[in-house]
């Protein structure tokens, strides 16, 4: 039986020092067949140009320009619409999450032994260099996801460790339209929280989240940046609460 196709999708913005070289690894790690789709939201600093001049004319290579599109979770469902593989993966551009840590998602899902493969910093094995960092707005932001995950496994009853990990391969036909509910890294939360109430197999797999290798984070770039985003994440966790049932005394 030949080997499932895989969909890479990479939602970027100002990513023109990382792309080229993310995708070239991408190439490099992950055996056919296969394609990567660039979704770039009309970076000003020529990721899509960068992208175009390495690229152009490459098979497995699809550049796809949003203009005036922003946001994380919108642009992963425009990439996830255009994509034609049997299993999906997404990441970041940063070389924060390992293309290395990528193969083996897929691998594992190619083989049959789930549906999804989740990139974990809080398994056993895993690690969040974030936390080791002279910046306080890094160690801020990985404290925060740690506190996050921990709420949801203890709100949800589930024993998912890394809920904010945004780093996973999935069976195309295990997603739904409502997936991908949220504007930013909110959306994973949802998309893990269907994926498990649906009965689909996830697996986790520790890898080492690094820091970034050119540019800025998208994230946040100061603590009032990043207190203004929390709320959504734990509004996500509560979303995903099933309805409370309320019983009547006799």
């Amino acid at each position: 039986m030949p080997a499932s196709k895989v969909s890479v999708v990479l939602p970027c913005l100002n990513e023109k020092d990382n792309i080229v070289p993310l995708v070239r690894r991408i190439l490099a790690l992950l055996p056919p067949p296969r394609e990567v789709l660039v979704v770039d939201d009309d970076s000003p600093d020529g990721t899509a140009d960068a992208v175009r001049l390495e690229f152009s004319g490459h098979p497995e290579v699809r550049l796809l320009v949003r203009a005036g599109g922003r946001g994380l979770a919108s642009a992963l469902r425009y990439g996830i619409a255009l994509a034609s593989g049997d299993i999906v993966a997404w990441m970041d551009c940063d070389f924060s999450m390992p293309p290395e840590r990528l193969a083996a998602l897929v691998a594992a899902v190619r083989d049959g032994s789930c549906d999804a493969a989740v990139g974990s910093r809080f398994a056993a094995g895993g690690v969040d260099r974030r936390l080791g960092c002279r910046s306080l707005v890094l160690v801020v932001q990985a404290v925060l996801s740690l506190i996050i995950s921990r709420l949801a496994m203890l709100l949800l009853r589930r024993r998912l460790r890394d809920w904010t990990s945004g780093f996973i391969a999935v069976r195309r036909d295990a997603l739904t339209q409502s997936s991908l509910r949220g504007d930013f890294g909110e959306y994973f939360i949802v998309l893990v929280n269907s994926l498990l109430d649906r009965g689909c197999r996830v697996r986790e797999l520790p890898y080492e989240f690094g820091l970034r290798r050119h540019g800025a984070s998208k994230i946040a770039g100061s603590l009032g940046g990043l207190f203004r985003r929390g709320p959504k994440y734990v509004l996500a966790v509560l979303d995903c609460l099933p309805p409370r049932k309320w019983t009547q005394r006799p």
